[in-house]
């Protein structure tokens, strides 16, 4: 990672602080500008961060709501900037507590658990953990939605919906589409250790 992002979540992590996440437009810039940012972020916690002795820092952040950046302002520790709240119905009780959205998180609980199953001894198992440990409805949409390998521009799109039912409606389409790719590819994987065992067998 970039020094002043290093610098930043070892602070908070220490501090037990929360931090404002935003993503970059473009990775490869290494010194990013306030136009190279998307403008909508969220307030988020650092649940872990992982060291490898030969590569870089995996950090596991629980994202708790919407902001938007404002302006950045100079700094030269790391990336300081004003934010502002982003208007989403996160904690409306009224919305909360609807059945269909208890049926919502239902459907993505399920489909989550579906997809961690299938996806046992991959690198997402530390993700996988993390999200078992999850009570809170609105952090799983945030983090679920963050675990998926998507397009950085797809990723954005979710977030800046405002509405949480439509957003966690919206995980849940891209998680059933990586659940069915991951279990065509278990079922080839299958098939083709089935042919190979048997061309063993004739040959033997």
């Amino acid at each position: 990672g970039r020094t002043k992002s290093l610098n930043l979540v070892e602070e908070a992590f220490s501090n037990k602080a929360c931090i404002a996440a935003v993503a970059q437009r473009d990775p490869s810039v290494d010194d990013p500008s306030e136009d190279d940012l998307y403008k909508v972020g969220v307030v988020a916690k650092i649940l872990q961060v992982f060291e490898s002795p030969n590569g870089p820092k995996t950090i596991i952040i629980q994202g708790i709501k919407p902001l938007s950046l404002v302006r950045l302002i100079p700094n030269q520790k790391y990336l300081l900037g004003e934010i502002a709240e982003y208007p989403t119905n996160d904690f409306d009780r009224n919305v909360l507590e609807k059945q269909e959205f208890n049926a919502t998180i239902a459907s993505l609980v399920d489909t989550m658990t579906s997809f961690m199953n299938y996806s046992k001894g991959t690198v997402q198992e530390d993700a996988f953990r993390t999200f078992k440990k999850l009570n809170n409805r609105v952090f799983m949409i945030y983090f679920v939605a963050a675990t998926l390998s998507l397009e950085m521009e797809k990723k954005q799109q979710i977030l800046e919906i405002q509405d949480i039912e439509e957003r966690a409606i919206a995980v849940i389409k891209e998680l059933s589409q990586a659940l069915q790719i991951t279990q065509l590819k278990s079922q080839i994987q299958k098939k083709t250790k089935m042919q190979l065992d048997k061309q063993q067998r004739e040959h033997l």
